[in-house]
């Protein structure tokens, strides 16, 4: 029997959307061991629209702010132990972007709330996962830039020695860039 790292209290045997998990009798906690949660956010159904990703950035960012307020509050913020394990868990957020945060044990699973699951859900549903390639392409055209100040070359220094790893780099992320120019983005 697992114990509810939160409060102390039993980890019952329950079901989500289909999905076998753990849920705490006492408090609104929900264990879902690893490699789960795909098989529990599988029946979300995407309807994306233009505005419901710019509201969803918005939702991000408030939560974003929430969170490091509330870090900023309490000078800290809580790490549950693993139920299986007892090793403390990473507080993450789900898919980067989203600022949903859950706990993570990389070995066993994680642990959140219904209503975690609801803003993860909601996340979905509302396009997030262009949210995530978005900050990817973001990371990216910023990786093209810092590689291509530190060549001495430049861009054209990707000519030179074509199947250098670094020309290779600089190449592939130049294409990108021609792709998706980052004035003119078309996840925004």
């Amino acid at each position: 029997m697992l114990i509810c790292p939160a409060c102390g209290s039993s980890l019952e045997p329950a079901r989500e959307a289909g999905v076998e998990l753990l849920a705490c009798g006492r408090c609104p906690r929900l264990w879902l061991e690893r490699n789960r949660l795909p098989d529990l956010l599988a029946d979300v159904r995407r309807t994306i629209s233009p505005n419901d990703l710019a509201a969803l950035r918005r939702v991000c960012q408030q939560r974003k702010k929430s969170a490091v307020a509330e870090a900023e509050l309490f000078g800290s913020v809580e790490y549950f132990p693993c139920p299986q394990c007892a090793r403390p868990m990473q507080r993450k957020s789900f898919a980067r972007v989203s600022y949903v945060v859950v706990h993570v044990c990389p070995e066993h699973g994680l642990l959140l709330t219904a209503e975690t699951l609801g803003q993860v859900r909601d996340f979905l549903a509302r396009g997030g996962e262009l949210l995530v390639w978005e900050r990817l392409y973001a990371d990216l055209a910023e990786k093209l830039r810092q590689v291509v100040a530190d060549n001495p070359r430049g861009r054209k220094g990707a000519d030179v020695f074509p199947d250098h790893p670094v020309n290779l780099e600089i190449r592939a992320l130049l294409a990108l860039e021609e792709a998706f120019p980052p004035e003119s983005s078309a996840l925004s």
